[in-house]
């Protein structure tokens, strides 16, 4: 019916159309008349109102594509415009507000209309839609089941309605391809938090390939709806649309889009919310038949940046721990806000900024950050997850994915700061496995350094001292804190990415940034956790671990690079037992002259350590990193820690170790060159051959330099030794001389110190130091070394009187055990020169009266005088045995006090 509202005898403004229709979804019943067919209750109800035309031009064109088998010959396409002001309701109830539609002539792709008598005016907003009317027979469209429609949105926009302007219109492309369905199913629920604007519900079936909400593929929405939210929770439906996919519908995402500025597409300060349950980011929902989904709560998340207006891009590869297809599980790429790194991989997408799904099978990316919100100089963290167990929607991490975390070489952070334009580089190792458990670690960082630290917890090989060379896969938990004068409490959570637990031989350690220069450089501390006498003791990490007082002390300094050319390298000897990958070998660098003190407490004065690799026993070990120039004289030491279970080098009981050391000139030292040192260098040997014990004695000594020359007090030093009997050869000289040829295979004990701390150098009475020198001094003890050449029997358990070592003639009233011999190096050098003097203890004098071709000392043996001396020998005096504890002088008198080093004789 036709209502010619202002009686002009045609179809135009104001007029209505109305239609039969027998009810149900039928906007216009179709009839079939016969003969003799009379038709009652053809009831007719006005539905459609003629429109009064703008005046002004206004048309519109495009195109769409349908399946293959559309012909001229197939059943008709459709073009309709509808009201686009409740897009959502055009779908649920199309011809309720259609405004425009016309049949596209068969076989033909394209379509233009002139609209400018229709009613639909510029700036009006449309919905356009294609619809192929499969199962039509006559009469009106419709959509009904096994039909396709199409549906247009520009692109930008998860919103299909569209703005016209004046004039021409081109460009509307559709794809008619959504099937029509018969079903019908909903979603409820709430839209949490303050926030205020138009808001777009959505539900979606698509994967999310990036954190680009404009590039949503608008074939993936089945359901869709706006709604005005004001700063209270909103109650919304949100219809699924029974076009394009069938029940069931798995993996559905329910988002909603806040337009917070009105400009109809997702740009900066806009917000983006998720339906998301437990500590999943966006659940995934399946829809069915019938079904109506209810408390489906969503809050906004995800927060569109404001782009910086400057160019910049990122690009890098990845490599993943088995074999990668374009048909694997899908790998992302992330860029995350990188001022709380922890906290990004505690919660990632609390924190995310952007990311973007790489093809299938390729392993390099490539991306455009101008618009992103991501500035030059911008703190950010880059991550790659290769997602196994996807199954739509978002990434997430999960059990058995696998995450990599990309890391600036020198840093134990993954913290990276983009510069301008192309920033490249950013290579992945994806090799994390993501594993479920908690755990924790808390406890003080003492002392009153201040500045940013870096907490590491790490469960990796430490390699060398060059702290920057760390494995970031082998970092476990990290978090940066800010430390005052005062200690500060922390506590650091151990990630599941990686390693499953237990985890076992974890250390904990901090890194003091001094000059926030986001690396490890000259003024920064590294701090440990050690109990007892452990220089880093270790942990192991279990499921609900919460591990207290992991208390942190600053132990080591990150030393002023030199920068200077300088390295060491050649190789040591092993001993016989050694096995190879049994346990690992050192090369340790001293800043030392005393091998008493790098066992004493050997990080004090350690320089550099390097792991040797386990088939290896040459190394070129690089120094210019330290502190250390040429003309400096260093100890070399190779440490085979037979108790290594992990963490930094640590001389015990029962491991071996060697020192770079010449024999001939009783040097434990060597001096640094510019360039390459060849180790051992010409005279020198390089040998594990010492077992280390655990022993606490000492010798109590004092010095008489009565008889020596002169020397220049501030370049000289004394070398104190104690040698085992077996280890000293006496002699006398054709001078009259008594000579010493010492083995130093058999030190047992050293020490160095100023010849200005003698105890008497023949002025007034000479006096114990047990009186005079502890006094004023605190006293002097020759410590008995704590690592010993495997030639010299140790019986470490053995408490005072029983003997730690075992000498010659053991329980015999003969009994010897060590000579005390101190080098008076004149000079400093650290070697025996022509010059220097060497003297020892001993009491034993022989009176040469006349011509003897040799003289019987009971510990020597018979020593061969020479024909032409006459006159008195000293000589060296054996200690009949050293115990644990103090070792005194047994005087006759019954008294005891230090054994007096004299006799200082010419080296010649």
């Amino acid at each position: 019916a036709l209502l010619d509202a202002n009686n002009s005898e045609t179809v135009d403004a104001g007029d209505r159309i109305g239609f039969y229709s027998e009810g149900g979804d039928d906007f216009s019943t179709l009839l079939t008349i016969e003969d003799g067919a009379e038709f009652k209750d053809i009831d007719i109800e006005f539905k459609f109102d003629v429109e009064e035309p703008c005046g002004v031009e206004l048309s519109l064109s495009g195109s769409f594509i349908l399946p293959e088998e559309y012909t001229q010959d197939s059943p008709p396409v459709y073009i309709a415009i509808f009201d686009g002001e409740d897009p959502d309701g055009v779908l649920d109830d199309p011809f309720a507000s259609v405004l425009y539609f016309s049949k596209v002539p068969g076989g033909e792709t394209e379509f233009s209309y002139d609209l400018s008598d229709t009613g639909i005016c510029p700036r009006d907003k449309i919905m356009l839609i294609g619809l192929w009317d499969r199962d039509f027979v006559g009469g009106l469209p419709n959509f009904t089941t096994g039909d396709f429609i199409g549906i247009y949105a520009e692109e930008g926009k998860i919103s299909p309605t569209v703005t016209l302007n004046a004039g021409e219109n081109n460009g509307f492309h559709i794809d008619i391809n959504r099937e029509v369905f018969d079903y019908e199913a909903s979603i409820t629920g709430t839209i949490r938090g303050e926030d205020m604007g138009e808001v777009t519900l959505v539900a979606y079936d698509g994967d999310i390939d990036s954190s680009d909400f404009s590039g949503l593929d608008f074939d993936e929405v089945i359901g869709f709806t706006t709604v005005i939210k004001t700063e209270s929770p909103l109650n919304y439906t949100l219809d699924i649309l029974p076009y394009g996919k069938n029940v069931p519908i798995e993996n559905v995402q329910i988002f909603a889009l806040l337009d917070a500025n009105n400009s109809e597409t997702v740009d900066a300060g806009d917000r983006i919310g998720f339906y998301g349950k437990g500590d999943e980011f966006s659940s995934l929902l399946t829809i069915a038949d019938g079904s109506v989904i209810t408390e489906i709560f969503i809050e906004f998340k995800f927060d569109v940046q404001k782009s910086c207006g400057v160019e910049m891009a990122l690009s890098g590869s990845f490599s993943l721990p088995s074999a990668y297809t374009e048909d694997s599980p899908p790998v992302y790429i992330a860029i995350f806000d990188g001022s709380d790194p922890e906290g990004v991989l505690d919660d990632p997408f609390d924190s995310i900024i952007y990311f973007s799904k790489v093809p299938g099978g390729e392993t390099e990316f490539s991306y455009d950050l101008s618009g992103t919100g991501i500035c030059p100089d911008d703190d950010i963290m880059v991550i790659g997850l290769w997602d196994v167990d996807f199954e739509g929607g978002f990434p997430n991490f999960t059990t058995g994915d696998f995450i990599g975390i990309y890391v600036e070489e020198g840093k134990i952070t993954p913290t990276v700061r983009l510069d301008a334009g192309s920033n490249t580089g950013f290579d992945i190792d994806i090799s994390r496995e993501v594993f479920d458990y908690e755990a924790s670690i808390s406890g003080t960082i003492l002392g009153n350094d201040t500045g940013d630290v870096i907490l590491v917890a790490y469960a990796g090989e430490v390699l060398s001292s060059d702290f920057t060379t760390l494995d970031f896969n082998e970092v476990i938990g990290f978090t940066t804190i800010v430390k005052q004068s005062v200690p500060k409490s922390y506590t650091l959570d151990i990630l599941p990415y990686g390693k499953n637990v237990p985890i076992k031989d974890v250390q904990v350690f901090a890194l003091l940034d001094a000059n926030s220069s986001g690396t490890l450089d000259s003024g920064d501390r590294i701090g440990f956790y050690s109990h007892g006498n452990d220089y880093s003791s270790l942990l192991t990490i279990d499921d609900e671990t919460v591990l207290k007082e992991i208390d942190i002390e600053f132990t080591f300094d990150v030393q002023m690079s030199s920068g200077i050319d300088m390295s060491i390298i050649g190789a040591f000897s092993v001993p016989d037992d050694y096995l190879r990958g049994e346990a690992p070998i050192y090369v340790l660098v001293f800043d030392s002259d005393n091998p008493a003190d790098i066992l004493e407490d050997p990080f004090v004065y350690l320089k550099y350590f390097h792991k040797m690799p386990e088939y290896d026993n040459y190394f070129d070990i690089d120094l210019s990193g330290t502190d250390l120039e040429p003309g400096d004289s260093v100890i070399i030491a190779a440490l085979w820690d037979r108790d290594f279970d992990g963490g930094l080098p640590n001389p015990t009981k029962g491991d071996r170790i060697g020192l770079l050391i010449n024999k001939e000139t009783y040097q434990f030292t060597t001096k640094l060159n510019y360039g390459k040192n060849i180790i051992p260098p010409y005279g020198f040997e390089f040998k594990i051959n010492k077992y280390i014990y655990d022993l606490n004695a000492c010798i109590d000594y004092a010095i008489d330099l009565s008889n020596v020359d002169s020397y220049y007090s501030i370049e000289a030093q004394l070398l104190v030794l104690a040698i085992h009997v077996e280890g000293l050869e006496v002699a006398v000289s054709m001078a009259g001389e008594v000579e010493l040829d010492i083995d130093l295979d058999y030190l047992l004990g050293v020490d160095v110190i100023s010849p200005v701390e003698y105890d008497y150098i023949g002025i007034g009475d000479r006096t114990d130091s047990s009186t005079v020198f502890s006094a004023v001094y605190g006293g002097r003890c020759l410590p008995i070394l704590t690592a010993l050449d495997e030639k010299v029997v140790v019986w470490s358990k053995n408490q005072s009187p029983e003997p730690l070592i075992k000498g010659v003639e053991h329980g015999e009233s003969t009994e010897r055990t060590a000579y005390l011999v101190a080098v008076l190096d004149k000079n400093g050098n650290g070697e025996l020169d022509c010059d220097d003097e060497i003297g020892y203890y001993g009491d034993y004098v022989v009176d040469i009266l006349d011509d003897y071709l040799s003289v019987d000392i009971p510990w020597l043996g018979d020593i061969i005088i020479p024909e032409s001396f006459i006159g008195s020998l000293q000589f060296p005096t054996p200690i009949k045995r050293i115990v644990s504890g103090v070792n005194c002088e047994q005087r006759e008198d019954g008294s005891e006090g230090p054994y007096w080093i004299s006799n200082f004789i010419e080296n010649f």
